[in-house]
C-alpha cells in the first residue's frame, strides 16, 4: 500500500462486548457474501474512543471482528487498522481492498476451528458449541447461562465448561478432561497454552449449581509463566500486558495470602499509570514468592497406606481425616461437619453453619469429604448425609 499522512494519534478506548470466535465467524461469512448479519436483540455495536492526529476526538463504530485487530494488540498495529477503517469509509479503494483480503483471511482462520469434529465433548466437558442440553446441578448456575446465551446468538467469550461430574473421577481421568477443556479453548481461540508469542490466558472460574455470587474463586489470566512474560507487550501492547499480569498476579496473591490480599487490594486503582502498576506488580511477586518460601518449608501430610484396617484404626484415622483435612476448610467458608456414625465402610455425617443450607450441599458431601477420605482412609469409603 503507498504511504498515507497519519490521520490518528492514539486510541484512547476501546468499548466492545467479548465476542466468540462463531459469531464472529458468522459475521464474517454474512460479510464476505455480502448478506447482513442479524444480531439478538440489545445489541450494541463496538465503540472505539481515539485521538487525531490533529489533536481533536473521534468515536467510530466498527464490527465484531475488527476488535480483534484494535483492542489488546500492539499499539502499532491497532492504530494502523483503526486509520485503514478510516480511510475505507472515506473512499479510499487501495485501503478498502486490503481490509477485505484481511476479512477473508480472517474467516478462513476461524472457520478451519469449526471443521469436522475436532472438539471433544463428554459428560465432563462441553465446549459452547454444542447442542446439547445438560441439567443445571452438571454444569452449574453460570454455566447453564452462558450455554443459553451461546446458542441464543448473544455475544459471550469462547469457553469450555468442566462439568461436576468431572471431579468425581480418578486424577488420573481427571487431568485428562482438564487436557481436553485446555485443547478445546486452543482450537477455539488459535492460541496455544505455553506459547511465548501466542499464549492462551485462561480466566478459570468456579462455579455452584445455585446462583451465589462472590462465594467460588476466579483466577484470571491462567497460563502466564514467566517464560510467557518477554512475548506479552509484542503480542498485546505495553499497557495490555502489565494489565495482564497485575490481574495474573493479584489473583494468585489472594488465593495464598487474603490478608497481605486485602492489604495491597486498596492499591489497585484504573487510574494507576503503567509505571505505578509495574512497581505493585513487583510488590505482589514478592509477596508470592514469600508465600511459596513459607509452603516450600511445610511438611506435607503424610497419606495414610492403603492397608487393610481394623475397625478400630478405620474410625480413628476418619477422625483424623476429618479433623485435618476437611473441618478447617469448611469452617474457614463458614460451615461446619458432625461425625454421627460410621457403619462399615458407610460414614454418615451432618452438615452444619452455612454447609447445612447451602445448595451444594451434595457436590461438597460427594467431590470434597468423600474424596478426602477415600484418598486418605479407603477407596470404598462412601459419605452419607444425616438430616435433622
Amino acid at each position: 500500500m503507498r504511504p498515507h499522512h497519519r490521520l490518528i494519534s492514539r486510541i484512547a478506548q476501546v468499548r466492545s462486548e467479548y465476542t466468540s470466535a462463531r459469531l464472529i465467524c458468522s459475521n464474517l461469512e454474512h460479510r464476505i457474501a455480502g448478506t447482513r448479519f442479524e444480531r439478538a436483540r440489545g445489541y450494541l455495536p463496538a465503540e472505539i474512543d481515539y485521538v487525531a492526529a490533529d489533536g481533536t476526538s473521534g468515536t467510530l463504530h466498527v464490527r465484531d471482528y475488527d476488535v480483534r485487530y484494535l483492542d489488546r494488540v500492539a499499539v502499532d498495529k491497532a492504530t494502523e487498522h483503526l486509520e485503514s477503517i478510516l480511510r475505507a469509509r472515506r473512499g479510499d479503494p487501495e485501503t478498502r481492498q486490503e481490509l477485505e483480503r484481511r476479512t477473508r483471511e480472517t474467516w478462513k482462520r476461524i472457520s478451519a476451528r469449526f471443521a469436522g469434529t475436532s472438539l471433544i465433548e463428554t459428560e465432563e466437558v462441553i465446549p459452547y458449541t454444542t447442542t446439547r442440553s445438560f441439567p443445571e446441578a452438571q454444569t452449574s448456575n453460570k454455566g447453564s447461562i452462558l450455554l443459553d446465551l451461546s446458542g441464543y446468538g448473544f455475544a459471550t467469550a469462547d469457553f469450555c465448561l468442566l462439568t461436576a461430574s468431572a471431579h468425581l473421577l480418578p486424577p488420573e481421568r481427571l487431568e485428562k478432561c482438564l487436557r481436553d477443556t485446555i485443547r478445546n479453548l486452543e482450537i477455539l481461540s488459535g492460541r496455544k497454552l505455553e506459547d511465548p508469542e501466542n499464549p492462551l490466558l485462561i480466566a478459570m472460574r468456579s462455579a455452584l449449581p445455585e446462583y451465589l455470587p462472590g462465594f467460588m474463586p476466579t483466577y484470571l489470566n491462567v497460563g502466564l509463566t514467566p517464560e510467557m512474560l518477554p512475548g506479552l507487550p509484542r503480542r498485546y501492547g505495553e499497557e495490555a500486558a502489565v494489565r495482564i499480569r497485575l490481574s495474573n498476579r493479584k489473583t494468585l496473591l489472594e488465593a495464598l495470602d487474603p490478608e497481605s490480599f486485602r492489604d495491597i487490594e486498596k492499591e489497585i486503582l484504573p487510574a494507576r499509570t503503567m509505571k505505578e502498576n509495574i512497581e505493585l506488580i513487583s510488590s505482589i511477586e514478592a509477596l508470592i514468592e514469600k508465600v511459596r518460601g513459607e509452603m516450600a518449608k511445610e511438611k506435607p501430610p503424610v497419606k495414610a497406606e492403603k492397608r487393610k484396617l481394623t475397625n478400630i484404626q478405620k474410625i480413628k484415622l476418619i477422625q483424623e481425616t476429618l479433623g485435618r483435612e476437611i473441618v478447617p476448610a469448611l469452617k474457614a467458608d463458614g460451615g461446619d461437619l458432625d461425625l454421627i456414625d460410621i457403619e462399615g465402610n458407610k460414614v454418615f455425617v451432618a452438615l452444619r453453619g452455612s454447609c447445612s443450607f447451602c445448595p451444594s450441599a451434595e457436590v461438597t458431601l460427594k467431590q470434597y469429604v468423600e474424596t478426602k477420605l477415600k484418598e486418605f482412609v479407603s477407596d470404598d469409603i462412601v459419605v452419607e448425609e444425616v438430616r435433622p
